[in-house]
């Protein structure tokens, strides 16, 4: 074999393994890609189970202080009925 066929086979042999590994890379970064945009898709998941429940806890937080405050007034009238009561004896 003459000298230039050595070399067109050795520059093919390299440009063929460029090649594959470029085409392996490709691969790999796909796969990262996909582990990455699944991992994405279960935070956006829990970031709305978390605000669903954020959203639950700040309406039962309301409805906490509704009764809390009609308590509060409730019993300040019962107070004052039996302070009448008292002063009418």
């Amino acid at each position: 074999m003459s000298y230039y066929n050595v070399l067109k086979r050795m520059i093919l042999f390299i440009l063929l393994l460029i090649f594959v590994t470029s085409c392996a890379n490709d691969t790999i970064q796909q796969s990262e890609y996909k582990k990455l945009e699944s991992k994405l898709n279960q935070l956006e998941e829990q970031n709305q189970i978390l605000a669903d429940a954020i959203k639950y806890n700040r309406e039962y937080v309301i409805e906490f202080e509704a009764e809390y405050t009609f308590n509060i007034s409730e019993n300040t009238r019962k107070i004052l009925e039996l302070e009448k009561l008292i002063n009418k004896q």
